[in-house]
């Protein structure tokens, strides 16, 4: 509801779930819109300059998408929880790495396992948990 939505455009990072097909029109709404039911990937105009595709986006698409195919709703979420925590402990590791108390998206773009794209997404994580600055 309108409440929901207030919320959401007052938070600065946010996943959300839902079950309303209207979503997908919402553009405003979100940088990156997977529609497991239809196996399909949507990033607006709006967020396609700073979000390149990566291999992260794409395992984690593949995997909402079987999990949809075969999972209750509850396991798609738990299999979201899951990527997700990777995702932050994989960004925490590679501080760690570094040595060094925030990171910056030149210490990641020096980073040899790192691609440029995944760099940047990395990066946007890295503030959305507070380990940039």
């Amino acid at each position: 509801g309108e409440e929901e939505l207030k919320d959401l455009t007052n938070a600065k990072v946010y996943v959300a779930g839902t079950l309303d097909e209207r979503a997908s029109s919402k553009a405003q709404y979100f940088d990156l819109f997977v529609d497991a039911t239809s196996a399909k990937i949507t990033v607006p105009s709006h967020a396609k300059v700073g979000m390149g595709m990566t291999a992260f986006h794409k395992d984690f698409a593949v995997n909402v998408m079987k999990a949809a195919e075969s999972e209750s709703e509850q396991g798609v979420i738990k299999i979201v929880a899951f990527k997700t925590k990777a995702l932050i402990d994989s960004v925490k590791k590679i501080k760690n790495e570094l040595q060094v108390d925030s990171l910056k998206l030149s210490d990641l773009a020096k980073h040899e396992k790192l691609s440029e794209a995944t760099a940047r997404f990395f990066f946007d994580v890295a503030i959305s948990e507070g380990l940039a600055g």
